[in-house]
């Protein structure tokens, strides 16, 4: 004869193992077991058939999360990622007794989620939404914790997860007790993560042993930070898995230099330059094993002295990891150092601008808009700005990242001095913020530089007649001043400039915006010049008395 089970059955089992929880839920905890058992002679979501052993190693297994959070006094976030859920595990327990989080259940068996679907609505739980598909770092939906049992090396979780789980995000793993390797992978990966605990305990009336693994996502410096102790400074890195070089060489990525404000630093003139002008901004220096013949070329000895003195951590290749770092072949020792995070521009309301304080003469009453995602051209475009100073210079969403290697190097480090902002929106969207109404009327129009327009004369004479470019920094410092800790009068401070749009590689200047647009006349045979030598010819000009011919 069949052995029949019932609720009470599952709530001894559950209070034996000194899980304490209200009874409101185990009502629903029975119902889920039971659509669990009806759906798994088609599903297949569990190999475990034996009524004892499914509460104790799906369900018990399951709320002794909840246990050794209260036991550890760690938070549980408010939002919950169950990464291979299956049938609803652990999500769907947790889900019953934590009905002040929202736990996202993903499967990427549409079988599966159906089942789940259909569960979630007879259990009525309304913090529970279903996830079709495959977690990957490009679908994944920010989260500030995720859960798995046993899915597969914490690493890859890890990996997954890392974009959509925010700062100080938790990733929980309910492991087995032998996954010691993996933790080491992890750490060896230099993955963004602390590990806050590793629980090891053991199911009630069993031998089944369980560990309870929990990484708390960090910021990138903060990995960094992790990365830099976890390693003796003295010690040459000749492996690719070592952080230091995972991180070196993702920072040759312009993406990689925005999400970690970090970037590389190439060639002797803009090194020295940072350690003399930016120390504070210095993380570390890197250079080859000095035994190669590699630092028989090139003369590094100062350099590291200096970062010694500073007390700045030496990172130390062999000579092959270092050649592949040294992607712009300085040949020269490389510092990694901090970028400064650029504020927002605001279209609506300018905020009031100023003259750089190093800066000898008034700026050109220009905010140079620029979309280039050719990190040479925008860092040649800065080295412009900086040569002929303008107010401010906005980076549209298009640009690339003005602290990528490569543009640091063309901008010759002046993307570190330059007044700079993020502009939030692409050049397509530039016309729904700059109206053909504003452009004309505004206190600051746009202009852009385009192949055809009219000369550049006329700009530069509507520019000195308008706002008067010889305006000298004291009037222009009085007129953005604070008196007594309160900005002054609206009309005394607004900002006197116009707007400066540069096109983009290729597309240049769309169609659908109306500006007033500009060009340099060039020989029929060359369609356009490249965009930084164009806006130095531009600001040139402008900045020309208009007695001087273009």
């Amino acid at each position: 004869m069949k052995t029949q089970f019932n609720p009470s059955q599952m709530k001894d089992l559950i209070e034996k193992a000194n899980i304490l929880l209200p009874s409101s839920g185990f009502q629903k905890l029975w119902l889920f077991h039971c659509l669990l058992r009806k759906a798994n002679k088609s599903l297949n979501l569990s190999r475990i058939h034996s009524f004892e052993a499914m509460v104790r190693k799906h369900y018990i297994d399951s709320l002794k999360v909840i246990q050794i959070f209260k036991e550890k006094q760690i938070p549980f976030p408010k939002t919950m990622l169950d990464i291979g859920t299956g049938g609803g595990l652990p999500g769907i327990p947790l889900a019953i007794f934590l009905p002040e989080t929202l736990f996202v259940l993903a499967e990427s068996r549409r079988k599966r989620t159906i089942f789940l679907e259909e569960t979630v609505s007879n259990l009525q739980l309304p913090n529970v939404n279903i996830f079709t598909g495959s977690i990957t770092s490009q679908n994944c939906p920010p989260t500030e914790g995720s859960i798995t049992r046993a899915l597969e090396a914490m690493a890859i979780t890890l990996e997954r997860i890392s974009d959509s789980l925010v700062t100080d995000g938790i990733a929980v793993f309910m492991k087995g007790p032998e996954c010691s390797d993996e933790l080491d992978e992890v750490n060896q990966a230099g993955l963004p993560y602390q590990l806050l605990l590793d629980h090891h305990y053991i199911l009630p009336s069993s031998q089944d042993h369980r560990r309870l693994i929990i990484w708390k996502k960090l910021s990138e410096n903060a990995s960094f930070q992790a990365a830099l102790d976890s390693q003796k400074t003295e010690e040459i890195i000749h492996s690719r898995a070592n952080p230091r070089f995972k991180l070196a060489k993702a920072l040759q990525k312009g993406k990689q230099t925005i999400k970690r404000q970090q970037t590389l630093v190439c060639g002797k003139k803009f090194v020295s330059e940072l350690l003399e002008n930016y120390p504070k901004r210095c993380r570390a220096i890197l250079y080859p094993d000095r035994k190669l013949a590699l630092t028989e070329q090139i003369q590094v000895e100062e350099e590291i002295r200096i970062a010694k003195s500073m007390k700045i951590p030496e990172w130390c290749f062999s000579g092959e990891l270092f050649h592949e770092i040294d992607f712009l072949g300085s040949r020269f020792p490389i510092l990694l150092v901090d970028t400064p995070q650029l504020p927002s521009w605001n279209f609506s309301h300018p905020q009031p601008l100023s003259s750089p304080l190093n800066q000898k003469n008034s700026p050109l009453p220009l905010v140079v808009l620029l979309p280039l995602s050719d990190p040479v051209n925008l860092g040649a475009s800065l080295r412009s700005c900086a040569a002929f100073p303008v107010l401010a210079v906005v980076l549209l969403s298009d640009a690339s990242s003005p602290f990528h290697p490569r543009a640091i190097r063309a901008a010759a480090s002046q993307c570190f001095q330059l007044p700079l902002f993020h502009g939030r929106i692409s050049l397509r969207e530039l016309g729904n913020v700059l109206s053909t109404e504003r452009t004309k009327t505004s206190e600051n129009p746009c202009f852009a530089l385009d192949t055809s327009g009219e000369p550049l004369s006329i700009l530069r004479n509507f520019l000195q007649e308008s706002i008067d470019i010889s305006d000298s920094q004291k009037k222009r410092e009085e007129r953005n001043k604070v008196i007594d800790g309160k900005a002054m009068r609206q009309e005394e401070t607004k900002n006197s400039f116009v707007y400066l749009l540069i096109g983009s590689e290729g597309q240049g200047i769309p169609k659908n915006l109306d500006l007033s647009r500009f060009h340099i006349p060039t020989d029929s045979s060359v369609e356009s010049l490249n965009a930084g030598t164009a806006l130095a010819i531009t600001l040139y000009t402008i900045s020309q008395k208009s007695s001087e011919k273009p």
